[in-house]
């Protein structure tokens, strides 16, 4: 996103507002030792409010540990860990999809903690997600035990949890009221992916590998998740609303995470499609697809 000209510039609110029906960043937490980088793209972002943002103001603020200032929205903390200085950037929200897109560059040299990925789309009716996590602990108990839904203290959302707090993925789904184009309220439905540990520096680079195709990457992701839940939940209350969603699922993405999952995925999705490959064409021709592959990995030279 480019910035606006001196005359019409961006206001927090309007970085913020919710866009509907097109894969958004929703979070991101990136952190460093290094605190001549840190300061670098703290100064880039400052400069960036103040040519592009109104009331992009700066005021102290402090997030668990860390202390430091919040400019335009984006937190920019500094903690101690184990008698060194460590260093946190933290966006929310809308904020976090321009922030992550804007400063691209210099996230690159940090260490991305948590990336949330999310698609929000307009709700017709109201969901029973409170049905619904009954419904998958039924469905499925060995694998959704960690499955709750929880409800917002003004009651403006409510959002049903699947996976573990433990894991480095969490899906959420969330029914909320939100205000879109034209200071409309209306009632939107959102499908979120959680990412930490070591899969959220790998997604993240993964969405900005090629930054055109950011959102095809981003749909493809979220759709994989829920294609992995529609087989087993697909007549619950809230799974027809995403079907939309599904457009991006011609583009799919393997995010390198732990080594046993990077294992599956060879036997259920490599070998399988080697096997097709080879079917298609002769065995002398199988043999030149497989010596590639070897070479790619660097068993031949």
């Amino acid at each position: 996103m480019t910035h606006k000209n001196s005359y019409n510039k961006w206001t927090e609110a309007e970085l913020n507002s919710i866009v509907c029906d097109v894969p958004r960043i929703d979070w991101l937490t990136a952190t460093t030792f290094d605190q001549v980088h840190f300061m670098s793209i703290r100064d880039e972002w400052m400069r960036w409010t103040v040519r592009s943002m109104t009331g992009g103001k700066s005021e102290q603020a402090k997030r668990r540990q860390y202390k430091g200032v919040e400019i335009g929205g984006v937190f920019f903390g500094i903690a101690e860990q184990n008698g060194v200085d460590h260093f946190m950037v933290v966006a929310s929200g809308g904020l976090a999809h321009h922030f992550a897109t804007i400063m691209r560059t210099w996230l690159a040299a940090m260490k991305v903690t948590r990336i949330d990925i999310q698609y929000t789309t307009s709700l017709m009716g109201n969901w029973d997600l409170n049905g619904d996590a009954e419904q998958m602990h039924r469905l499925s108990p060995a694998t959704t035990t960690t499955t709750y839904v929880k409800r917002s203290v003004k009651g403006k959302y409510q959002t049903l949890y699947v996976g573990s707090r433990q894991s480095d993925k969490m899906v959420r789904v969330y029914q909320k009221d939100g205000i879109v184009d034209g200071g409309h309220e209306v009632k939107l439905g959102r499908w979120e992916i959680e990412f930490t540990g070591d899969l959220a520096p790998n997604v993240y680079s993964s969405v900005f590998a090629d930054p055109e195709n950011s959102a095809k990457v981003m749909g493809g992701i979220l759709s994989t998740s829920y294609n992995k839940l529609e087989g087993r939940f697909g007549r619950l209350t809230f799974m027809g609303t995403f079907s939309p969603m599904l457009k991006y699922d011609t583009y799919k993405l393997r995010v390198m995470g732990k080594p046993s999952r990077t294992v599956e995925w060879l036997y259920e999705a490599v070998l399988p499609a080697i096997k097709s490959l080879c079917a298609e064409g002769s065995s002398e021709q199988a043999m030149v697809w497989l010596s590639n592959v070897a070479k790619v990995v660097g068993d031949v030279e």
